[in-house]
Order: C-alpha cells, then sequence, then structure tokens
C-alpha cells in the first residue's frame, strides 16, 4: 500500500515532499537531455517559435528565458471530434523553468459559431518558477502526463473548466493566483498538490472531481471559495489554512478523511447538504463567522469539532442534519 495512505498529515505532506523530488528532477534531466532548443543562449524567445518547435516534433524546454507574444497552442492543426468541437494532439513535452511571459498562454478557443478547439498533451505540461503577466487558458484541456505549476506567480485569470489531469501527481505548490481562478468540472485522476498556494481573487472549484489525496494545507483563500458540488474520493487536507472571505462546500461529496485543523475562518463557511462518509475534523480552528452542517448527511462519523473557537455572535448550525442515516445530529458541548 503507497505511503500516501498514512494516517497523519505529516506523512500525507512528507509524501507530496517525496514525489516532487522525484519527478520533477527527472523531468528536467530528460529535457536538456531531449531537447534540441536552438536558442538556450538567447534573452528571450517568441511564441511562434515554440509553436515552430512542437511542429517539428521536438521536446519544448527552456529555462530563464523571457517569452514575447501569445503563446497560442490553438494554432496547430486540429481534427474534428464532432459537430461543434475540434482537438489538437499535442505528443512532445512541454516544460518551462523559471521564465517570464509577457502575453496569454491559451490552450483553448471559441469561435463566434460556439465551436470550440481544445488541446490535448500527451506528456508533461510543466511550469516551474515562471511569471505570467496576463491570463492563463487552458480550459477543456487534457495532461496525460506530469502537469505542473509550482511556484509560479500569474498576474491574469486562470481558467481549466473541463481540464483532466491523467498523472499520479499533479502540482499547484506555492502558486500564487492573483487574480480570479476558475477550476469547475476539474478532474484530477492522481493526486493534487496545492500546499501553501495563494489565492487572490475568488477561486471557483464548483463539481470539482479529485480522485486522489488533495492536499490544501498552509494555503491562503483572499476571497469567497467555492467547493460546491465537488466529489473528494479520498483525503482532503485543509490545515492550518486561512479563509478571509466565504467558504462554499454545499452538496459536496466526502468519501475519505477531511481535515480542517487550525484554520481561521474570517467570514461563514457552510457544509450545506453535504454526504461525508469518513470523519471530518475542525479542531482548534477558528470561526468569526457561521459553520452550518445544515441537512447534511454523516454516515459513521460525527464532526470532530475539539477546542473550536467561535467569535462574538458566531455559531454552528446542525439543523435537519443527520448521522448513521436515521438519528438527528447532537454535538457535544
Amino acid at each position: 500500500m503507497p505511503l500516501f495512505f498514512a494516517n497523519n498529515q505529516n506523512s500525507l505532506m512528507s509524501n507530496f515532499f517525496i514525489a516532487k523530488l522525484f519527478f520533477l528532477p527527472l523531468l528536467f534531466i530528460s529535457y536538456f537531455a531531449l531537447t534540441n532548443c536552438t536558442a538556450a543562449h538567447k534573452e528571450f524567445i517568441q511564441a511562434e517559435d515554440i509553436i515552430n518547435q512542437i511542429k517539428s516534433k521536438k521536446n519544448v524546454f527552456y529555462s530563464n528565458k523571457l517569452i514575447k507574444g501569445k503563446l497560442d497552442f490553438t494554432v496547430l492543426d486540429a481534427y474534428v471530434i464532432s459537430s461543434n468541437a475540434s482537438k489538437i494532439d499535442i505528443e512532445v513535452a512541454v516544460t518551462f523553468d523559471n521564465c517570464k511571459f509577457e502575453e496569454d498562454v491559451i490552450a483553448y478557443a471559441k469561435s463566434d459559431k460556439g465551436k470550440v478547439t481544445f488541446v490535448e498533451f500527451s506528456k508533461c505540461l510543466s511550469f516551474n518558477d515562471c511569471v505570467f503577466e496576463k491570463q492563463i487558458q487552458f480550459r477543456e484541456i487534457i495532461v496525460k502526463g506530469l502537469f505542473n505549476l509550482t511556484k509560479c506567480q500569474v498576474q491574469g485569470e486562470v481558467g481549466m473548466e473541463g481540464s483532466q489531469l491523467h498523472s499520479s501527481y499533479s502540482f499547484f505548490t506555492e502558486t500564487k493566483f492573483k487574480a480570479e481562478t476558475r477550476f469547475q468540472r476539474l478532474r484530477v485522476l492522481g493526486h493534487t498538490d496545492f500546499l501553501k498556494t495563494e489565492f487572490w481573487e475568488k477561486a471557483s472549484f464548483q463539481l470539482a472531481d479529485f480522485d486522489g489525496n488533495v492536499m490544501f494545507a498552509d494555503a491562503v483563500f483572499n476571497k469567497n471559495l467555492d467547493f460546491s458540488l465537488a466529489l473528494f474520493s479520498k483525503k482532503l487536507i485543509l490545515n492550518n489554512s486561512l479563509f478571509y472571505g466565504y467558504v462554499d462546500f454545499s452538496n459536496a461529496s466526502f468519501k475519505g478523511r477531511t481535515e480542517f485543523i487550525n484554520t481561521q475562518c474570517k467570514q461563514d463557511v457552510t457544509f450545506y447538504q453535504i454526504q461525508i462518509w469518513d470523519v471530518i475534523k475542525l479542531n482548534t480552528s477558528t470561526f468569526k463567522g457561521n459553520l452550518s452542517f445544515e441537512k447534511a448527511q454523516f454516515y459513521f462519523h460525527k464532526p470532530e469539532l475539539k477546542e473550536v473557537i467561535f467569535e462574538k455572535e458566531s455559531g454552528v448550525n446542525i439543523k435537519d442534519a443527520w448521522i448513521f442515516q436515521k438519528t438527528p445530529l447532537e454535538l457535544s458541548k
């Protein structure tokens, strides 16, 4: 059984770290060897040259480069898959380390007639320690290899609605999202790491589907956070995180252990009508707004609220919440 299923948060966080140590060095070593990059010693490179490199079926690896112009993957050859959708297959690895993108990075387009074009990356799509001056539009992308967006700064909006990440691990670690982020309908088949990530504006994960463990420990959410209708098939860890806006888990489903320990919540937090099969721990957290479990279904365990602090007029709502499918939920004082 993988170490990922250890029973404590330190072990879980340690395994995310070990995974990064294992995957990322191999990634960079591989692409230094494979790349045929002729612009390795230039201070900048045109986005058009990167597209041409992909057309030539050459792996893309750039380090310490300024990328000029819009990097638009949708200009590559596409094939029709339905009456209103076309798909682009990128069969080379795409990796950037310590690069700066002056314009948009685009892998999704929609015409005036409503026809969409999206991109499938059969190998990795990796950005490490990069700066994005404008938006990232990765709506509906499919990434079969490693997806990595670690220690980046993103000034513009991020769109990953309906994206599919197939790798054993996907990383958003320590990235600063400075505009709105949209992860609605995100589908992640492996484990996901948002450790120490900062969201400066609204973050939406409505209807997101996580097959593996999800790590949001030590994250900062400066505006509203929406996880309504999301599905967490394994562990969800949000320990030591700061929530400055409204937090919405309405109608979400939790099949693994959920830890919301030692968090600071400045506004209301709702778990309205959730379904949860394992324990949810909110111990030592502080709530300045109300905490709601109205109409929640706890199939095996009551929520843990040891040493929780409710400030001023805040409190917990358990109206019509149930335990074991038939017993009204009661919390110990």
